[in-house]
């Protein structure tokens, strides 16, 4: 199970409001994704990160011992005890839930000039494994990979996969999914 340390703890998922609901409160209308965006990159991360994590209903504990829930999605401190956390997430939430934080993220990533450079040199299947990262890891944790976004802003798809391979994510939490990334870093297939 892949460890689940991002600090977003939860979004709003109501329904979208009308224009004129909007015009009337103080509510902004959603951004449009980073220019540097590929389209389509929100439907292929999402599609990824189903495959990637496995949909729970009921909270447990992931392998860093956070409380979690649903796609991945961390709910509460490190250690804390299931028993805080007595309820069912039907999927349809869960993925509503995933996709307003794959959103949030994706326009976090324009806040790291680093991660940016190496954003606008990436694909599709690229990018989305970085947005598939960042979700794990948090956008913070991502950009600590400076070695690996550095090689892909520079199209040096083999060094950013053996810097993705030589981290301490590789190595100690997320083995295969690592090298699953790594895989699609060095060829820009997913």
């Amino acid at each position: 199970m892949a460890p689940h340390t991002r600090s977003r703890l939860s979004p709003s998922i109501a329904a979208k409001p009308t224009s004129s609901a909007l015009a009337s409160s103080k509510i902004p209308p959603a951004r449009p994704a980073p220019a540097l965006a590929q389209p389509g990159l929100l439907a292929s991360a999402v599609k990824l990160l189903l495959a990637e994590e496995d949909f729970k209903a009921k909270p447990y504990l992931c392998s860093q011992d956070y409380p979690t829930v649903g796609v991945g999605q961390r709910i509460g401190p490190k250690g804390a005890a299931l028993e805080l956390y007595q309820f069912t997430l039907p999927k349809a939430v869960a993925i509503a839930w995933l996709e307003a934080n794959v959103s949030s993220i994706i326009e976090q990533l324009s806040q790291h000039p680093e991660i940016t450079a190496a954003f606008a040199n990436c694909n599709l299947a690229r990018q989305t494994v970085l947005v598939s990262m960042a979700y794990q890891m948090g956008v913070s944790g991502l950009a600590g990979f400076e070695q690996t976004l550095a090689a892909l802003a520079g199209g040096r798809w083999i060094d950013a996969r053996l810097h993705v391979l030589d981290s301490h994510w590789a190595r100690m939490q997320s083995r295969n999914r690592a090298l699953r990334h790594a895989m699609t870093l060095a060829t820009g297939e997913s």
